[in-house]
């Protein structure tokens, strides 16, 4: 719909663009009332509508890929926005298939199961820490 949408408001600009004027000052091509453009929109449109119509099953192939775009998009918003918060995950639907699952909320601190190792966002080594030597402020 939205390339139709823009399609339509294309055309519509240049309608109302002037046409270039040849030598003679007249304006070049064949000109087109507002009444026949009106009549072909009027007829596009009728024939857009009734695609579906015609053909079912180019439609549900269409809006099975619009709804697979969409989820991709909610996926990639997801994971933008989760690699940009300081906050870690902690929404489980956002993790992969093969990412491991949480603590289970039922063991104890000494029930013999580990919690799953993460990944440090600390990548800085101690000679990193050092602050390196400035001299005197005054000097």
């Amino acid at each position: 719909m939205f390339l139709i949408r823009l399609a339509f408001w294309l055309t519509l600009v240049l309608l109302v663009l002037p046409m270039p004027r040849s030598e003679t000052g007249e304006a070049s091509g064949t000109t087109i009332s507002a009444f026949d453009a009106l009549g072909f929109a009027q007829s596009a449109v009728s024939d857009v509508a009734g695609f579906c119509d015609r053909n079912p099953r180019a439609c549900e192939t269409g809006a099975m890929l619009i709804g697979t775009l969409r989820e991709k998009a909610i996926y990639g918003s997801q994971l933008v926005y989760r690699s940009l918060s300081a906050e870690p995950d902690t929404d489980p639907s956002l993790a992969g298939p093969d990412a491991p699952e949480g603590p289970d909320p039922q063991a104890g601190p000494d029930s013999g199961v580990a919690a799953p190792l993460r990944p440090s966002l600390d990548t800085l080594s101690e000679e990193d820490r050092q602050v390196s030597w400035r001299g005197p402020l005054n000097g």
